[in-house]
């Protein structure tokens, strides 16, 4: 396991993750401590620990609009399905949906 060394907002963290994955880790930490940033500034307050509650909870929400949009699409695309002949690049469409919703079940 490897340690990384994050910042969000003021606060430093050293977070463990699979080897090579550090780089993954610190872009995800880059962007959620933009979003941090950004809710600070509207919210016209530091990166205190509520900023990054608050933060949490605007990308928690954004999550479950996309859950519900993929639901929705799945649920189309299975229409679709049934209505027409299941080409390949059809079957190829489904079975895209079906990952993408399934990698949002397990967030």
């Amino acid at each position: 396991m490897a340690q990384v060394e994050i910042k969000i907002g003021m606060y430093h963290y050293q977070i463990a993750c699979k080897d090579g994955q550090e780089e993954h880790l610190h872009d995800l930490a880059r962007r959620f401590d933009q979003r941090v940033t950004d809710v600070a500034g509207s919210l016209k307050r530091g990166a205190d620990i509520k900023t990054i509650v608050t933060a949490s909870l605007f990308m928690e929400n954004e999550i479950e609009e996309l859950r519900q949009k993929m639901e929705r699409l799945k649920r189309q695309a299975e229409e679709a399905g049934a209505k027409a002949n299941r080409s390949p690049e059809l079957s190829e469409v489904m079975r895209s949906l079906e990952a993408i919703a399934e990698l949002l079940e397990k967030r």
